[in-house]
Protein backbone atom coordinates (compact mmCIF):
# COMPACT_ATOMS: atom_id res chain seq x y z
CA UNK A 1 0.00 0.00 0.00
CA UNK A 2 2.64 2.24 1.32
CA UNK A 3 4.66 1.48 -2.28
CA UNK A 4 1.42 2.66 -4.65
CA UNK A 5 1.20 5.92 -2.60
CA UNK A 6 5.02 6.54 -3.58
CA UNK A 7 4.14 5.84 -6.67
CA UNK A 8 0.77 8.13 -7.30
CA UNK A 9 3.14 10.84 -5.77
CA UNK A 10 5.44 10.77 -8.17
CA UNK A 11 3.10 10.60 -11.17
CA UNK A 12 2.24 13.73 -13.02
CA UNK A 13 -1.21 15.00 -12.66
CA UNK A 14 -3.52 14.04 -15.14
CA UNK A 15 -4.93 17.03 -17.16
CA UNK A 16 -8.90 17.91 -16.98
CA UNK A 17 -10.78 18.07 -19.24
CA UNK A 18 -14.34 19.86 -19.65
CA UNK A 19 -16.97 18.01 -21.31
CA UNK A 20 -18.33 19.86 -24.73
CA UNK A 21 -21.26 20.96 -25.25
CA UNK A 22 -23.07 21.55 -28.43
CA UNK A 23 -23.91 25.66 -27.40
CA UNK A 24 -21.03 26.35 -25.85
CA UNK A 25 -18.13 28.97 -26.70
CA UNK A 26 -14.87 26.91 -27.49
CA UNK A 27 -12.47 29.16 -26.53
CA UNK A 28 -13.56 30.03 -22.83
CA UNK A 29 -13.65 26.09 -22.50
CA UNK A 30 -10.45 25.91 -23.93
CA UNK A 31 -9.22 28.66 -21.54
CA UNK A 32 -10.49 27.05 -18.49
CA UNK A 33 -8.74 23.76 -19.08
CA UNK A 34 -5.81 25.62 -19.52
CA UNK A 35 -6.53 27.36 -16.15
CA UNK A 36 -7.00 23.75 -14.66
CA UNK A 37 -3.99 22.72 -16.39
CA UNK A 38 -1.94 24.85 -14.56
CA UNK A 39 -3.36 25.19 -11.10
CA UNK A 40 -2.54 21.40 -11.01
CA UNK A 41 1.03 21.54 -12.62
CA UNK A 42 1.23 24.74 -9.97
CA UNK A 43 0.58 22.32 -7.22
CA UNK A 44 2.30 19.27 -8.24
CA UNK A 45 5.23 21.16 -8.87
CA UNK A 46 5.25 23.05 -5.23
CA UNK A 47 3.95 19.81 -3.10
CA UNK A 48 5.80 19.11 0.08
CA UNK A 49 7.79 15.41 -0.93
CA UNK A 50 8.13 14.72 2.67
CA UNK A 51 4.25 15.15 3.65
CA UNK A 52 2.85 11.51 3.70
CA UNK A 53 0.00 10.82 1.15
CA UNK A 54 -3.69 10.53 2.68
CA UNK A 55 -3.31 6.52 2.71
CA UNK A 56 -0.05 6.62 4.68
CA UNK A 57 -1.36 9.29 6.99
CA UNK A 58 -4.00 7.23 7.99
CA UNK A 59 -2.45 3.76 7.80
CA UNK A 60 0.26 5.37 10.36
CA UNK A 61 -2.13 6.69 12.90
CA UNK A 62 -3.70 3.21 12.57
CA UNK A 63 -0.34 1.59 13.39
CA UNK A 64 0.43 4.30 16.29
CA UNK A 65 -3.20 3.91 18.35
CA UNK A 66 -2.78 -0.15 17.56
CA UNK A 67 0.71 0.25 19.44
CA UNK A 68 2.84 -1.06 16.45
CA UNK A 69 4.65 2.51 16.31
CA UNK A 70 5.46 4.13 19.07
CA UNK A 71 5.58 8.07 19.29
CA UNK A 72 8.40 10.42 21.06
CA UNK A 73 7.42 14.06 21.54
CA UNK A 74 7.88 17.14 23.97
CA UNK A 75 4.39 17.57 25.90
CA UNK A 76 4.10 21.86 25.33
CA UNK A 77 0.11 21.71 26.95
CA UNK A 78 -0.01 21.97 29.68
CA UNK A 79 3.58 24.00 30.22
CA UNK A 80 6.42 23.09 32.45
CA UNK A 81 7.58 20.04 31.01
CA UNK A 82 10.60 19.65 28.00
CA UNK A 83 11.35 16.55 27.87
CA UNK A 84 11.01 13.77 25.21
CA UNK A 85 8.83 11.62 26.40
CA UNK A 86 6.50 8.68 24.57
CA UNK A 87 3.00 9.07 23.62
CA UNK A 88 0.80 6.34 24.99
CA UNK A 89 -1.36 4.78 22.06
CA UNK A 90 -4.56 5.84 23.12
CA UNK A 91 -3.71 9.09 22.21
CA UNK A 92 -4.15 8.84 18.45
CA UNK A 93 -7.40 7.09 18.77
CA UNK A 94 -10.88 9.32 18.12
CA UNK A 95 -9.91 12.86 16.16
CA UNK A 96 -6.31 14.22 17.18
CA UNK A 97 -5.34 17.06 15.51
CA UNK A 98 -1.98 16.47 13.67
CA UNK A 99 0.24 18.92 11.87
CA UNK A 100 2.63 17.25 9.74
CA UNK A 101 4.73 19.40 8.28
CA UNK A 102 4.99 21.08 12.21
CA UNK A 103 5.32 17.54 13.66
CA UNK A 104 2.75 18.25 16.46
CA UNK A 105 -0.44 16.41 17.38
CA UNK A 106 -2.92 17.70 19.60
CA UNK A 107 -5.87 15.91 21.66
CA UNK A 108 -7.44 15.56 24.52
CA UNK A 109 -5.95 19.20 26.01
CA UNK A 110 -2.78 18.02 26.00
CA UNK A 111 -0.34 18.99 22.93
CA UNK A 112 3.47 16.89 21.99
CA UNK A 113 6.21 18.77 19.56
CA UNK A 114 8.85 17.34 17.93
CA UNK A 115 7.45 14.32 17.27
CA UNK A 116 9.76 11.36 16.45
CA UNK A 117 7.99 7.69 15.58
CA UNK A 118 10.02 4.37 15.86
CA UNK A 119 8.78 1.09 15.48
CA UNK A 120 7.53 -0.76 19.16
CA UNK A 121 10.12 -2.71 20.49
CA UNK A 122 8.83 -5.80 21.74
CA UNK A 123 10.42 -7.01 24.93
CA UNK A 124 10.42 -10.63 25.85
CA UNK A 125 11.49 -11.71 28.87
CA UNK A 126 13.93 -14.14 29.14
CA UNK A 127 13.47 -16.94 31.89
CA UNK A 128 16.31 -18.99 32.60
CA UNK A 129 14.94 -22.84 30.97
CA UNK A 130 17.50 -25.10 32.85
CA UNK A 131 18.23 -28.15 30.60
CA UNK A 132 18.36 -31.34 31.95
CA UNK A 133 20.39 -34.13 30.84
CA UNK A 134 18.61 -37.46 30.31
CA UNK A 135 20.03 -40.46 32.05
CA UNK A 136 21.93 -40.30 35.27
CA UNK A 137 22.86 -37.64 37.42
CA UNK A 138 26.49 -36.21 37.56
CA UNK A 139 28.48 -37.77 40.10
CA UNK A 140 32.16 -36.32 38.95
CA UNK A 141 31.71 -34.14 42.23
CA UNK A 142 31.46 -36.48 44.34
CA UNK A 143 34.98 -38.18 43.09
CA UNK A 144 36.55 -34.90 43.07
CA UNK A 145 35.53 -34.32 47.03
CA UNK A 146 36.69 -37.87 47.58
CA UNK A 147 40.13 -37.59 45.58
CA UNK A 148 41.13 -33.89 46.96
CA UNK A 149 40.10 -35.12 50.65
CA UNK A 150 42.60 -38.27 50.01
CA UNK A 151 45.15 -35.47 48.56
CA UNK A 152 44.95 -33.66 51.65
CA UNK A 153 45.33 -36.14 54.26
CA UNK A 154 48.39 -37.30 52.25
CA UNK A 155 47.27 -40.81 51.88
CA UNK A 156 48.30 -40.16 48.13
CA UNK A 157 52.15 -40.06 49.12
CA UNK A 158 53.76 -42.92 47.47
CA UNK A 159 51.69 -43.91 45.37
CA UNK A 160 51.49 -44.55 41.13
CA UNK A 161 48.35 -43.67 39.20
CA UNK A 162 46.97 -46.69 39.08
CA UNK A 163 47.17 -47.18 43.14
CA UNK A 164 45.50 -43.85 43.50
CA UNK A 165 42.53 -44.69 40.71
CA UNK A 166 42.16 -47.81 43.13
CA UNK A 167 41.90 -46.24 46.36
CA UNK A 168 39.90 -43.41 45.01
CA UNK A 169 36.86 -45.74 43.81
CA UNK A 170 37.16 -47.83 46.99
CA UNK A 171 36.66 -44.70 49.04
CA UNK A 172 33.68 -44.12 47.14
CA UNK A 173 31.95 -46.69 47.12
CA UNK A 174 32.41 -46.53 50.52
CA UNK A 175 31.19 -43.14 51.39
CA UNK A 176 28.71 -43.16 48.86
CA UNK A 177 27.64 -46.87 48.79
CA UNK A 178 23.97 -45.57 47.15
CA UNK A 179 25.41 -43.93 44.50
CA UNK A 180 28.43 -45.59 43.66
CA UNK A 181 26.66 -49.58 43.87
CA UNK A 182 30.02 -50.20 41.80
CA UNK A 183 33.36 -48.36 40.89
CA UNK A 184 33.30 -45.17 39.64
CA UNK A 185 34.81 -45.42 35.92
CA UNK A 186 38.62 -44.88 35.77
CA UNK A 187 38.68 -42.41 32.81
CA UNK A 188 36.69 -40.18 35.23
CA UNK A 189 38.57 -40.80 38.64
CA UNK A 190 41.99 -40.43 36.28
CA UNK A 191 40.76 -37.09 34.72
CA UNK A 192 39.40 -36.07 38.52
CA UNK A 193 43.11 -36.63 39.39
CA UNK A 194 44.60 -34.70 36.48
CA UNK A 195 42.60 -31.98 37.85
CA UNK A 196 44.13 -32.02 40.85
CA UNK A 197 47.35 -31.66 40.08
Amino acid sequence: MRTAALEDRNRPPQTVRIRRFPHSDENSLQALEVVGDAVQQYAYEHRDLYEPTLEMRKWLIEKLSEGEFTALGVRSVPPGEMELRSIAAHFFKGQPKIKWADATVENFGHKYEAIEIRKTETRVEKTQITKHKVGRPRKSDKVKEVASELQRTGRFDGLIEKQKVALVQKECRKQYPSDFPKNPAETSVRQVLKALK
